[in-house]
């Protein structure tokens, strides 16, 4: 009988556990954890949910890939303040 049936039984029971047992339980004890914590993370991920690739994002921002994201926020920038600077025109 190992430690993982006696805990499974229940109950209060008085042992002498050899080192060896002791790190065999913990060691099960943190595979259930770990199992338990990536089935959470899993559930949270739809199973429709597509994560788009850095090209992908490129093309929809209109971002050279090997443009800096500093760099198209000075470019869009620029380019903002161009549009805002043009004459108006007041219904002549």
């Amino acid at each position: 009988m190992d430690l993982q049936s006696i805990v499974e039984a229940g109950g209060h029971v008085k042992l002498e556990v050899s080192p060896c047992d002791l790190m065999h339980f913990a060691e099960v004890l943190i595979e259930k954890a770990q199992a338990i914590k990536e089935k959470e993370m899993n559930s949270h991920l739809d199973e429709d949910e597509q994560f788009l690739s850095s090209e992908e994002v490129c093309q929809m921002y209109e971002r050279a890939e090997d443009e800096s994201v500093t760099g198209y926020c000075r470019r869009k920038r620029n380019e903002d303040s161009r549009i805002d600077k043009q004459p108006k025109s007041y219904g002549v």
